[in-house]
C-alpha cells in the first residue's frame, strides 16, 4: 500500500505523541483499565495534575485518547482498537527480537568454543 505524504504526516504525530514514556504508559493505562478520570491517572502516575494535563494534549488532539463528559466527570478513553492493536504488535516484535538475538548469541557462543 503506498501512503500519501499526509497519512505519513499524521502516523508520526501519532508516534510522536506516543514516544514520551509518561504518555505511552497513561495509553496503556487507558486501553488495560478502560475509561479513566485525569484524577485517576494522577494517582495511578504519581505525577502533578498540571504535568498530566499537558501530557494528555497531544494525545488528545491525535485522537489517541478522546474525552467524554458525564455532568460534571470527564472520563478519558482510547477509541476503538486500533491503538491497543498497534501495540500488542510492538510488543510481539520486541519479544521475536529478543529471541532472534538471543539465539544468535547462542550461535556465536556455541561456534567459539
Amino acid at each position: 500500500m503506498k501512503r500519501s505524504n499526509q497519512q505519513i504526516r499524521r502516523a508520526s504525530l501519532v508516534f510522536k505523541a506516543l514516544a514520551h514514556p509518561h504518555r505511552l504508559r497513561i495509553a496503556c493505562l487507558l486501553i488495560d483499565n478502560g475509561p479513566m478520570s485525569q484524577k485517576q491517572l494522577v494517582e495511578e502516575l504519581a505525577l502533578p495534575q498540571s504535568t498530566v494535563a499537558r501530557l494528555l494534549e497531544p494525545l488528545r488532539a491525535t485522537g489517541l485518547v478522546v474525552a467524554l463528559r458525564q455532568g460534571t466527570e470527564v472520563s478519558l478513553s482510547v477509541p476503538g482498537e486500533m491503538l491497543s492493536q498497534i501495540l500488542d504488535s510492538m510488543c510481539v516484535w520486541f519479544e521475536d527480537k529478543a529471541a532472534r538475538e538471543a539465539k544468535e548469541d547462542e550461535m556465536a557462543t556455541g561456534s567459539a568454543q
